[in-house]
């Protein structure tokens, strides 16, 4: 998704202030995560939010956004 944001913003330069992708959760990867982001010179686009959010909260957050993605190892269903 990282590097599929960053193809974005090269290509439509004029949206580079307007867009962000917001990556919620903590895990291994996290740190690797963040390396790539500082990489590709992301910073000021992708945002790490690693403390819970209450669950009453999600609602309005999931309503700011324009997509929501959620990969998962763990949920069979897609039960997001």
């Amino acid at each position: 998704m990282i590097k599929a944001f960053k193809i974005l913003l090269d290509e439509r330069d004029d949206i580079r202030l307007y867009i962000r992708l917001y990556i919620l959760g903590k895990g291994p990867e996290e740190k690797n995560l963040k390396n790539l982001v500082k990489r590709l010179n992301l910073t000021k686009n992708i945002v790490f939010i690693d403390t819970a959010i209450p669950n009453q909260e999600m609602p309005k957050l999931y309503s700011e956004c324009d997509l929501y993605i959620q990969p998962s190892i763990i949920e069979p269903f897609g039960l997001p």
